[in-house]
Parts: structure tokens; C-alpha cells; sequence
């Protein structure tokens, strides 16, 4: 099953989001609108992907990032914010 991961950073300026796309872009990431990406993978490998790109571009991943995962049927199933992953389960698993 694939799933997708989606997310948003908080305090893009151009030049910002034109290095981070740069280092992005390479790794599949997708980006729609000046502060939206989105990547095929799990929330786990993203997290590891972006984290250290981000610090090392400025941001306090903790507060500007957020990351949604859903499967590829559009069922919730989990979310980074405030620097931890969040997931939900359907009832009966």
C-alpha cells in the first residue's frame, strides 16, 4: 500500500524555498503553492529526510513543520507536529 506524505513549513521567504526545493526536488519531493510539498513515502522516512535540511536552512522544525500521512484510500493515519508523530488508528486494530 503507498502512502503519501504531505506537508507545510511556516516562514518561507523566495530564497528559502528556493534552497529548499533545490535539496528537495532530487529526493521526489513535489512542491504545489508556495508552501505545500507532498512525497510518496512513509512520515517516518520523511521526518528523517527533511529534518536536518531544514535546520540547516533555519527552521525550527518543531514549530514551522508539519507532516501529514495518509494511505493511498485517504484514511487518516498519522501526523508530525510539535517535533513528534501523532498516529491514529481506524477502530479494531
Amino acid at each position: 500500500m503507498l502512502h503519501k506524505v504531505n506537508g507545510s513549513l511556516k516562514g518561507v521567504t523566495r530564497e528559502r524555498l528556493r534552497r529548499l526545493q533545490k535539496q528537495l526536488e532530487p529526493l521526489g519531493y513535489e512542491f504545489s503553492g508556495e508552501f505545500n510539498f507532498s512525497k510518496i513515502g512513509t512520515i517516518e522516512s520523511t521526518v528523517n529526510e527533511l529534518v536536518p535540511i531544514c535546520e540547516s536552512l533555519g527552521w525550527n522544525v518543531e514549530k514551522d513543520l508539519e507532516l501529514t500521512e495518509r494511505s493511498e484510500n485517504g484514511v487518516y493515519e498519522s501526523r508530525y507536529e510539535n517535533g513528534r508523530i501523532i498516529r491514529k488508528f481506524p477502530r479494531g486494530v
